[in-house]
């Protein structure tokens, strides 16, 4: 018996964009600006929960984004109503990123609470570098799951296999957010 692995659909830029680069989470790290200036560089790693759907990355991605989201539809809210009534602009403009919060906030809770991560932080002293956190587990998980996508990718490993490697990862990570 041949069983035959199917190629994933290619990911698009849309996809990227609205849910992540990554199925399995996201890594998220300090700009290289901000580590030259500071001497700081801050890594984390965020793994979703084994079988994340599309939805569950697409909120969770709104929620993150929502700060410079909200305040755009705020900004559009203020600038509608502005000419009509500045006082309805305000209270428009406060309803809409206030209540977009409560919303996306509420609609990502259990997904939010899923997550499991992993931080780390260099700080380059005098004396060397400073490292708080575990830098290599952090950088062990990252390299893991990085494979795992890309081994699905190309083919050669079926969804449920993906998706026990990435279960490995998480239980690997323990309950912590």
């Amino acid at each position: 018996m041949t069983t035959t692995i199917h190629l994933p659909a290619p990911r698009t830029r849309t996809t990227r964009l609205l849910e992540g680069a990554y199925r399995w989470g996201r890594i998220e790290e300090s700009t290289a600006l901000f580590t030259a200036r500071t001497g700081v560089c801050v890594r984390r790693l965020v793994v979703y929960a084994p079988g994340s759907d599309a939805a569950d990355r697409r909120i969770l991605t709104l929620w993150r984004s929502w700060p410079v989201v909200g305040g755009a539809l705020a900004f559009a809210v203020a600038l509608a109503l502005a000419p009509v009534a500045p006082p309805a602009a305000l209270v428009g403009m406060l309803a809409v990123y206030i209540g977009g919060l409560a919303i996306v906030g509420r609609l990502s809770k259990r997904a939010r609470h899923g997550c499991r991560s992993l931080k780390s932080s260099s700080v380059q002293l005098t004396t060397g570098v400073e490292t708080i956190g575990d830098e290599e587990q952090l950088e062990e998980a990252f390299a893991e799951l990085a494979l795992l996508e890309s081994l699905r990718d190309r083919g050669r490993l079926d969804e449920v296999a993906f998706e026990l490697g990435w279960a490995r990862v998480y239980d690997r990570l323990g309950t912590g957010r």
